[in-house]
């Protein structure tokens, strides 16, 4: 596997904050102190779905679309922030998600990646079961 090159990676930061400001960064005095140097938090619950994924899936569906012609959408498994940083990442990017997530998922994840978008289909006992599925799914499609 290659590095991306500072350009590749200056690409992808343009279609990241495309769709989100830069996540917020602070200092924390006690923090300093209780760990004994100068500490930077990035704090990604800041972030539109509340955690990092989101940016891996802006720059992917990007790629997708430029390389792949006439795709529709996409297919995930997950348990819950993944789900929703693939889903409006596909939503922004006129894409559909179809988000499979296991029996008992977290009802708070579910609604988070509903209100993004997602088809949300319950599939398995556990993640296992939810991503031998989603594959399944996603040749089907």
């Amino acid at each position: 596997m290659r590095l991306p090159t500072l350009s590749q990676i200056h690409d992808a930061q343009g279609v990241v904050y495309r769709s989100m400001a830069p996540t917020p960064q602070y200092s924390w005095p006690l923090m300093n102190i209780r760990l004994g140097t100068e500490a930077w938090i990035k704090h990604e619950n800041h972030t539109p779905v509340g955690a990092f994924k989101l940016r891996g899936a802006l720059v992917y569906m990007d790629w997708l679309k430029q390389s792949e012609a006439g795709v529709r959408g996409v297919v995930a498994a997950t348990r819950g922030n993944f789900g929703q940083g693939v889903t409006m990442a596909a939503r922004l990017n006129g894409l559909k998600a179809v988000i499979v997530v296991p029996l008992g998922n977290s009802r708070e994840k579910n609604r988070a990646m509903l209100a993004q978008g997602a088809e949300l289909v319950e599939h398995g006992q556990d993640f296992q079961e939810s991503l031998e599925f989603a594959r399944r799914l996603a040749l089907d499609k």
